[in-house]
């Protein structure tokens, strides 16, 4: 089984991951899409803040059945922990493979695999 990385940015190469806000309502951060024909086995995930919300937050990982429009990965962006492994068989595009959403999908089926509550910040 081949193992890849990807974050919610372009891959981090001579510069840092840029930073994005997240505003009051819900935005996909990380989108991922296979073909049809393949399953993928998320290992782990994550999420990290400058500072904790004013008032209570949710983090979601979610299975959806629509794409939000998102900034397409380039396959550069999904990089392949093992350097000799091939290139990822993930589906890229604006409404596949991508990060930070500028538009939402309307979700009509969904699978919750972890939601964390985020506690506001005392700052």
């Amino acid at each position: 089984m081949h193992r890849y990385k990807v974050w919610n940015s372009a891959a981090p190469t001579t510069a840092a991951i840029a930073k994005v806000a997240t505003g009051t309502s819900i935005k996909t951060m990380l989108q991922l899409a296979t073909p049809s024909t393949r399953q993928i086995q998320l290992i782990s995930w994550g999420y990290s803040f400058d500072a904790g919300p004013s008032s209570a937050g949710l983090v979601e990982l979610i299975q959806t059945d629509v794409a939000a429009t998102v900034t397409a990965h380039v396959a550069a962006g999904v990089q392949p922990l093992d350097p000799n492994a091939p290139a990822s068989l993930l589906t890229l595009g604006t409404s596949a493979t991508g990060y930070t959403a500028t538009a939402e999908g309307t979700t009509t089926a969904s699978r919750s695999l972890d939601t964390v509550l985020v506690a506001p910040s005392s700052r």
